[in-house]
């Protein structure tokens, strides 16, 4: 349900004639009265689930499942839960994980064993399979792309750095356009090899030789320091809004700006990252491409908000609570926060929901 502000003036008359008939009138005061904000349900099916959902023009495209991902279907859907066409996943493509919109814009499907693009032609689903290599190599590096020119990230996380590149149509190399290092992570990164054992630090520095890299990545693989508590992988996200190249970095608290020609513009302080429960922070930035507003999500005990983030200033605008409990999948578009959701305790099915963000 559309949520409206209405605002009712409400002029009251008090009528009174007196011996000579004449009109007299009493004027009260406007009352403001606003409507309860409610979610939408958008699709909603009794004997199956959703787990999860993408956008292709003005129609949904749902991940479904009746008990688990390992037989689940592809559907596509309008916003009034109507299912247009369906496709079944084979077997052998392993248990569906999640959908993934890529930089050509369109959907694709990772499940465990394979690879699917998702595209619509009228009211069908073209699905076409994908080598899980190619796509791993090609498409899932890239940020985004604009005026025929590529960004994309060479991050492997089980190290604290990596660099952002730019690639013209044109060019052939690649350029660097930011690197993004956690440098008090690096430290402890680079120490794991001076608590090895002598005999460990012998195989580390053969191993490293073998595979011709640094001493120090194979000591942290070896003693299991990526896998630790003391480690994360980064998150420093790239996102094109309004034709500018915006870095997020959250190690070094600054947000980086670039023209569209990858020329450096300027670089702005950041700190919505750090609440004062720092747990509350969930390390995810969520884009509304259509309105170019950027929003970071925290959450409480399964509470969940966001709070808008100005990508020129870098600082907090506005904030939205989430009014259901423990929603997954969260994405925005169009001004609406877009979920999937079910009670919890409930035997009810997950269902697609959304939101109007005031």
């Amino acid at each position: 349900m559309k949520s409206y502000c209405l605002l009712i003036s409400i002029v009251g008359c008090l009528f009174s004639y007196s011996q000579t008939d004449s009109l007299k009138q009493t004027f009260l005061d406007p009352v403001p009265v606003y409507a309860t904000h409610q979610p939408e349900t958008l699709v909603a099916k009794p004997f199956y689930s959703i787990f999860d959902f993408d956008f292709t023009g003005d129609r949904l495209l749902l991940l479904s499942a009746e008990r688990s991902l390992s037989s689940a279907k592809i559907e596509l859907s309008d916003y009034s839960g109507k299912v247009i066409s369906t496709y079944e996943l084979p077997k052998r493509a392993g248990a569906a994980k999640h959908f993934f919109h890529d930089y050509e814009g369109y959907t694709d499907l990772i499940c465990e064993d394979s690879v699917f693009r998702i595209d619509v032609m009228n009211n069908e689903l073209l699905v076409s399979h994908i080598p899980q290599k190619d796509f791993k190599k090609y498409v899932l590096p890239v940020s985004d792309t604009i005026r025929q020119t590529y960004y994309y990230q060479d991050q492997w996380v089980h190290y604290p750095q990596f660099n952002y590149y730019h690639l013209k149509n044109s060019d052939s190399a690649s350029q660097v356009l930011k690197t993004v290092i956690n440098e008090d992570l690096m430290k402890l990164y680079n120490l794991e090899y001076y608590y090895l054992k002598p005999a460990q630090q012998l195989e580390a520095r053969r191993t490293a030789n073998l595979y011709k890299t640094d001493v120090h990545i194979i000591a942290a693989l070896m003693s299991g320091f990526t896998k630790s508590l003391f480690y994360e992988p980064l998150y420093a996200p790239l996102f094109i809004l309004k034709d500018t190249i915006c870095i997020f970095n959250h190690h070094n608290d600054h947000l980086y700006h670039y023209n569209k020609n990858s020329v450096f513009i300027d670089s702005v302080k950041i700190s919505y990252h750090h609440p004062k429960s720092w747990r509350e922070w969930k390390k995810q930035l969520i884009v509304d491409k259509t309105e170019h507003k950027v929003y970071a999500f925290f959450s409480k005990d399964g509470h969940h908000y966001l709070k808008q983030i100005d990508f020129q200033t870098g600082k907090i605008v506005g904030q939205y609570h989430l009014k259901h409990h423990s929603a997954e999948r969260i994405k925005i578009r169009d001004g609406y926060i877009y979920y999937v959701y079910r009670p919890f305790g409930s035997t009810q099915e997950k269902f697609l929901y959304r939101e109007r963000i005031e």
